[in-house]
């Protein structure tokens, strides 16, 4: 199982070798003051030496573009973001033509790309970042920050679904000499090759291989010292690459050979010890990978944010949950809730997916859809703007634990009614199949997939003996029946349901001609596209089935009644679609009625998890 779900970490870095040749200035005293706190990274030091430097009267333009270019930088160390890009946009203005300033204004737009891929702004910092590139066009001797800068533009493409243009660009800068770029360019663009390998195509051999050859190319001439952090990062993907293979023993000693390493890079050490705690938990050390997490909130700094916070609290709520610790989950999953206007709605959304799961073990079943519910809208309301590679993972654990959700309900009616387990579940796939053929967006097809395995779930609070009776029921127990579509629609309100799956559940034995339908006085276009749908499938599979009180009508005696009287249940192209899908899909039809395992295990696969980010639309009740 895995726990917690990140981002891949940008392949940033401060370009502080220009402090070593800012030597003008360096006859006053507190210049080199200001250089030496700066090195040492005592930043509230630092500070306030340079805003002190700042208000000289007298002070040279080199000297204010490097201050301020420091000072940008020193905010952003701390956390004060704001600040941050109000000194980086000064030096944009107040050097905007003078080409002696171009390192500077190319640096400042590498900062500002930085603060804007931490904000899941890709577009601006795939932007920020090809300016810094025409600045440094214009100077020379800088091909190695070219591609520095081009690394980083990959990562945005990564993150934000653009695989082929990030590909594109790692095999040209990866087919050059390692001469021309120099070693670690060439080492990062294997290493990135080997992140699409892994978390886009699931390739782990041809992931291992690039993440090997790239380690290898770090140690030519003894340069696996100099890039220590470049070659953690990589380790950290092949340790990665091992976990998602399976091979836990050589996922452990890659770790090993990461905790020998000393690093510089806090976001990476956290990564690492996410991914310890991981397999600590595949080794079923349970206590030491919470020995690990709990250690973790005390070393994070304000410049990583919350997400980290969350991410953390999240993994242990996991693992209380998984030990019975009820108590102990809801203290982490609360202390995330302090967090949640501090982070993205995926991390939100991986919140109320966890809080989904400790509800349904403690047998709250709606409570838990309810979770289940909002955490798919927080995903889908995000716009789709964050990591795609993050968000699949959210949207497959939440998707995953709507479905085991699911499930649980049925199963409880089951305990009431074995036909009605069965009989929503091929509802359920009689309506997505129609909805395919009427080539209805993938939210539409979702929701009417689930409307149609939970279309009965007001039958939970009717008798279980009117549901069994092997007779005919008597017109005061069929008033009672005809109650399961309010008493379904109650839960689906009160817990929250996207409207959609409301109304299918509400309206399903509604009429088209308004005669004979329940519970509503209502008819035509009133009825939801949605529930005349799952209206259609509904009787088909009542008809289709034995019952109590009759056995099943044969399935030319059901099409013949639908080609006749379908035009009283639903408008006419939903009807010629079902009709169409009836005589062409036989073998399907009677499969479905035969092998119900079968039938919910392709349901699941196909609704639950096999997941296409592109078709997901944002428009949710």
């Amino acid at each position: 199982m895995q726990y917690f779900v990140f981002s891949f970490p940008f392949c940033y870095y401060h370009n502080k070798e220009v402090i070593s040749v800012i030597v003008f200035e360096k006859k006053d005293s507190l210049v080199k003051k200001f250089i030496l706190e700066f090195n040492a990274k005592n930043y509230p030091e630092a500070v306030r030496i340079a805003n002190k430097l700042l208000k000289k009267k007298k002070i040279g333009r080199k000297l204010r573009a490097f201050l301020l270019t420091r000072l940008g930088i020193l905010y952003e160390e701390l956390g004060n973001i704001e600040n941050a890009i109000q000194k980086f946009k000064e030096i944009l203005d107040e050097f905007e033509d003078t080409r002696e300033y171009n390192l500077y204004k190319a640096q400042v737009l590498r900062e500002l790309s930085y603060i804007s891929y931490y904000r899941g702004d890709y577009s601006n910092s795939t932007e920020y970042l090809q300016k810094s590139n025409r600045y440094f066009e214009q100077m020379k001797a800088q091909d190695k920050n070219i591609a520095k800068n081009m690394l980083n533009i990959v990562i945005c493409l990564i993150d934000s679904g653009q695989i082929s243009k990030a590909r594109q660009i790692l095999e040209g800068l990866s087919s050059q000499t390692l001469s021309l770029y120099s070693v670690d360019i060439y080492a990062r663009s294997l290493n990135l090759l080997g992140v699409i390998k892994l978390y886009e195509e699931s390739n782990t051999t041809e992931a291992i291989e690039l993440f090997n050859k790239a380690l290898k190319s770090l140690e030519l001439e003894g340069r696996g010292d100099e890039y220590s952090n470049l070659k953690l990062m990589i380790l950290f993907n092949l340790g990665w690459s091992y976990k998602e293979e399976g091979n836990i023993e050589e996922a452990i000693k890659i770790l090993d050979k990461i905790k020998s390493i000393n690093s510089t890079d806090s976001d990476l050490d956290i990564y690492v010890n996410l991914l310890e705690a991981e397999l600590k938990v595949d080794q079923g050390k349970i206590q030491e990978a919470e020995r690990i997490l709990l250690e973790m909130p005390g070393r994070l700094n304000k410049k990583q944010g919350f997400k980290f916070l969350v991410e953390v609290f999240a993994f242990l709520a996991q693992l209380k949950i998984e030990e019975k610790d009820f108590e102990q989950a809801y203290d982490m999953l609360n202390a995330c809730l302090e967090l949640l206007d501090k982070v993205s709605p995926l991390e939100k959304a991986l919140v109320y997916t966890i809080f989904g799961k400790l509800r349904l073990d403690e047998k709250e079943y709606f409570e838990a859809l309810k979770y289940n519910f909002e955490a798919i809208k927080m995903i889908r309301e995000s716009g789709f703007t964050f990591t795609p590679l993050k968000m699949k993972r959210i949207l497959s654990k939440a998707l995953k634990a709507l479905s085991k959700t699911i499930e649980t309900i049925l199963m409880n009616i089951q305990n009431k009614d074995l036909y009605t387990l069965e009989h929503s579940v091929r509802v359920a796939f009689y309506a997505l199949k129609i909805s395919e053929m009427l080539y209805l967006p993938a939210d539409k097809k979702f929701e009417i997939t689930v409307g149609g395995l939970l279309h009965d779930i007001g039958k939970i609070r009717i008798p279980t003996d009117l549901l069994t009776k092997p007779g005919k029921l008597s017109k005061e127990e069929f008033e009672i029946i005809k109650k399961h579509p309010i008493y379904g629609s109650e839960i689906a309100e009160k817990f929250g349901l996207p409207v959609t799956i409301r109304n299918i559940i509400r309206y399903h034995h509604q009429k088209y001609n308004g005669k004979n339908g329940y519970p509503d006085n209502i008819s035509g276009e009133q009825i939801p596209v949605e529930a005349q749908i799952v209206a259609l499938c509904d009787i088909f599979d009542a008809m289709t089935s034995n019952r109590p009180y009759r056995d099943a009508l044969s399935f030319d005696t059901v099409l013949r009644y639908f080609k006749e009287n379908g035009h009283n249940i639903s408008k006419s192209f939903i009807l010629n679609t079902f009709i169409e899908f009836l005589t062409k899909n036989t073998d399907l039809i009677y499969k479905a009625m035969e092998n119900f395992d079968e039938l919910w295990n392709n349901l699941i696969n196909e609704v639950f998890e096999n997941i296409n980010l592109k078709e997901w639309s944002i428009d949710i009740g």
